[in-house]
């Protein structure tokens, strides 16, 4: 495979990067508090496509951010089915599928799970 040009490489983190504070923001267990206040899910939806677009040996997030970004999708999928339909549309199942993959040890996914529907229930 072809390494990726230098400025797709930083235009891919950079997008990566700004991903990751918006699920923060939306509740993905990430760090201990969520700052500022959500944006709203259009922006959700950008942000985790920016996540799943990115090569599968991109340094940037690392696996456990994706793992936990992976169990935030199974907790709004789970417990907001509609609302996470209705954001997703018909790549609903095809994101599903993209979080469990990347789900490492379920025993953390359980602890991340948790906190995700926790964050998100005061969001949603």
């Amino acid at each position: 495979m072809r390494p990726l040009n230098p400025r797709i490489q930083h235009q891919s983190l950079k997008g990566a990067r700004e991903a990751v504070k918006v699920l923060v923001s939306a509740g993905a267990p990430l760090s201990g508090r969520s700052s500022g206040p959500a944006p709203g899910t259009p922006a959700w939806v950008d942000a985790v496509t920016e996540i799943r677009r990115l090569p599968g040996d991109s340094l940037y997030p690392p696996p456990w951010y994706l793992e936990a970004i992976g169990a935030w999708i199974l907790a709004w999928a789970h417990e907001w089915p509609t609302g996470f339909a209705d954001a997703f549309g018909a790549d609903a199942a095809v994101v599903t599928a993209w979080a469990r993959a990347h789900i490492l040890d379920h025993g953390r996914y359980i602890k991340l799970r948790r906190i995700a529907i926790a964050n998100l229930a005061t969001i949603l």
